[in-house]
């Protein structure tokens, strides 16, 4: 069983904030940031082929939760294939994609893409993503599956998903693949970009990869999780907000205007008492 309590401490405060209408300190959403990226990360992801997608942002309501460690900010970028001995990588220069040889067949990635989408607050950050990429052989049929990373703010790569073996058909373009994510925890706002990794499902040998220097779809998405995307919090009209007062403390001065009221009545009624107007009862 997941423990959840520590990972969506951020959220509580920032939704502590947001309901007693107070802006919180600038010192304090950096605290807070600090807390979460410190944290591991949550996200529900489904998958699939592009072309048989119907609502799979709906369907991820049922989806497992996976966890993973803390998100990773500072550092080298470096592909986590790339990085590793014994893979045989060939850059395309005038393409700017790489391509594996691979037992004399040849595999790249031709095109990838993404969407953003669930922004709740507006704030321009969304905690839902779509990937969908074209992963091409160059004979026959093989068996691969595909590893996704995101990184921030351009700082190290970290894995986010790993999905299932699926085929891929020549340089057919109806074998495209998509993978849909809501991030719940552990992803503070900023600007990510994405890498998506080919592997052969037999060996688990690298095969090819995309990422944001290939295709801009890919670079600069403003994603954040979920307990950073809370509505807007609106108080008789007005936007709960910008350092204003909210209804905690509107229920205070209630509280005290009644009170106040309270002691001017005895304060009239023990003036008026006959013992006060007349001590020697005459």
């Amino acid at each position: 069983m997941i423990d959840r309590t520590r990972a969506a401490s951020p959220a509580l405060l920032a939704t502590a904030w947001l309901l007693l209408g107070i802006s919180a300190p600038d010192h304090a959403i950096a605290e807070v940031a600090t807390d979460e990226a410190q944290q591991s990360r949550f996200s529900r992801s489904v998958e699939g082929r592009s072309s048989a997608a119907s609502d799979r942002p709906a369907a991820l309501a049922g989806a497992p939760v996976n966890e993973f460690a803390a998100l990773q900010t500072e550092g080298e970028r470096v592909s986590p294939a790339g990085a590793a001995e014994g893979k045989k990588i060939d850059i395309i220069a005038n393409a700017g994609i790489a391509r594996a040889s691979h037992e004399t067949v040849d595999f790249w990635i031709y095109d990838a893409g993404s969407e953003v989408f669930y922004d709740f607050d507006r704030d321009g950050y969304f905690h839902g993503l779509t990937v969908w990429f074209d992963a091409d052989v160059s004979d026959g049929i093989a068996d691969v599956y595909a590893e996704l990373y995101l990184s921030r703010n351009g700082g190290p790569w970290n894995r986010y998903y790993t999905t299932q073996v699926f085929s891929i058909f020549g340089a057919d373009s109806a074998d495209e693949y998509e993978v849909v994510t809501e991030f719940d925890t552990g992803y503070p706002s900023g600007d990510y970009d994405v890498l998506v990794e080919l592997y052969d499902a037999q060996s688990g040998d690298f095969l090819a990869d995309i990422g944001p220097v290939d295709d801009i779809d890919l670079a600069y998405l403003p994603l954040e999780d979920a307990g950073w995307d809370a509505p807007p919090v609106y108080s008789g009209g007005y936007y709960g907000g910008g350092g204003s007062a909210g209804p905690a403390v509107l229920v205070l001065l209630l509280i005290m205007v009644a009170w106040r009221q309270r002691q001017r009545d005895r304060q009239r009624a023990g003036l008026t008492s006959p013992a006060l107007l007349d001590p020697a009862g005459k």
